[in-house]
């Protein structure tokens, strides 16, 4: 990742230790040193790990293709990577960067304009700059959230007012499309009893 960029990346603590029997194999969390108070969170299942935890907490195999570790493929492991909804983008795309050369396959792919942000040395006054900048557009949108309170309310009181209002019209059409369908299958198995 240091040579990618060109900053250096610190493991940072958390205090979080993986017990042998534990599903995750891997769990580390990485800042740029210049700013370790924005961290991102890498980790890795076992192979098959989790797939077998949910066959004997659920005893369901279908539901195993929809949970996260489950369906990896056999002979490669996922790379997990979670950061925040609203984070500058630089440490998680420099690590999908770094998984790039290290032969991995970045699943989402990486956009082109990330791409050249980050693929290429970056100061630590750039890198703080889009720190700042990120900042600032997340109080923009905070204040256009709060200042859309006024009209958001409203009228999500009256979706559910409407909603509210039409239940007993839509439980009635749903019991009789029910017995609609009931009675037409006891029509139904009346004919073929009859013939």
């Amino acid at each position: 990742m240091e040579e990618i960029c060109g900053l250096e990346v610190v493991p940072i603590d958390d205090g979080e230790e993986i017990a042998e029997e534990a599903v995750k194999e891997m769990h580390a969390r990485l800042a740029f040193a210049c700013l370790p108070e924005h961290t991102l969170c890498i980790y890795t299942y076992r192979p098959g790990a989790v797939r077998q935890q949910v066959r004997e907490m659920l005893d369901q195999e279908w539901i195993a293709d929809t949970v996260q570790g489950a369906n990896e493929t056999e002979g490669s492991q996922t790379v997990y990577l979670q950061g925040y909804v609203g984070e500058e983008a630089t440490l998680i795309t420099v690590t999908l960067l770094a998984l790039e050369v290290l032969g991995g396959e970045v699943a989402a792919g990486i956009d082109a304009e990330n791409r050249g942000k980050c693929d290429r040395t970056i100061s630590v006054d750039e890198l703080r700059q889009r720190h700042r900048q990120m900042a600032k557009l997340r109080h923009r949108l905070a204040l256009g959230f709060l200042l859309s309170l006024p009209l958001l309310v409203p009228v999500f009181l009256l979706g559910c007012l409407g909603k509210m209002i039409t239940m007993p019209y839509r439980l009635w059409k749903a019991y009789r499309q029910v017995d609609a369908m009931e009675n037409g299958m006891d029509e139904g198995e009346k004919g073929s009893r009859e013939s």
